[in-house]
Order: structure tokens, then sequence, then C-alpha cells
């Protein structure tokens, strides 16, 4: 969804990732899924990533004003 070209040879974007996860916290489905936000840094001249998070490692589920998850829709917390 994003990309952006760096002045250091590199490039930042951020993607969406369905990924299985315990919607328990938030009144989901125990075997639900959740969209993690990854963003990446990749060298351009070889591709390699550089850096890499995921807010599903440091933002709880339950950290949100979205409404509860319904059905077995992918939560966009």
């Amino acid at each position: 969804h994003e990309f952006v070209l760096t002045d250091r040879d590199t490039a930042l974007l951020v993607s969406y990732v369905p990924v299985r996860k315990n919607l328990g916290s938030v009144k989901g489905r125990k075997k639900g899924v959740a969209v993690d936000s990854v963003a990446q840094e990749l060298e351009l001249s070889t591709g390699r990533v550089i850096f890499e998070w995921h807010s599903i490692d440091h933002i709880a589920l339950s950290d949100t004003n979205a409404p509860r998850p319904v059905g077995g829709a992918p939560f966009d917390y």
C-alpha cells in the first residue's frame, strides 16, 4: 500500500498481512484472523530486508477503537 524511496538507496514499505490469532480478548473467535501491519526497509541493490516491524508483536488487539470482530472477517484492529 505504501512505498517510498529514500536517499540511502532503500525503500520503505507498509503491508497488511492476515495472521491466525486468538481474538478472545476482543470478544471474537478463538481461532480468528487479525490484520498485522508490517513495516519494512529494503536495500534496493539486493532486495534484502534491513528492518522489519510487526504491529501484532507490539500492540495488543484490545488497544483499539475498532468495533468487535464479526463473523470470520479478518479483524483490522
